[in-house]
């Protein structure tokens, strides 16, 4: 998978990345519950640079999740049908 984003990116986007971002609608949200057990959910999502907005049901795993450990992981991405590697984005 191509990595769009650095390990240590900070400040604004570049152009690529808010375009790239900006054509995408659907990312994964991972999560654990208190005994570390993962979960990964599929979202829909808008976003200002990078900060993400989802919205989930106030009773589903995934927010009982956050409420008791609120890291996550992110990643959004592609498998393309071309012969070009995949391309996307993660961050925790």
């Amino acid at each position: 998978m191509e990595n769009m984003l650095s390990h240590a990116h900070a400040g604004p986007l570049s152009a690529d990345m808010a375009d790239y971002l900006a054509g995408q609608r659907v990312l994964t949200l991972a999560t654990a519950n208190g005994w570390g057990f993962p979960h990964a959910a599929m979202f829909c999502y808008v976003n200002d640079q990078l900060t993400f907005y989802v919205w989930t049901h106030p009773d589903n795993v995934t927010t009982r999740n956050i409420d008791l450990s609120p890291s996550v992981s992110v990643t959004i991405g592609e498998y393309p049908p071309e012969q070009r590697p995949a391309r996307g984005v993660q961050a925790s």
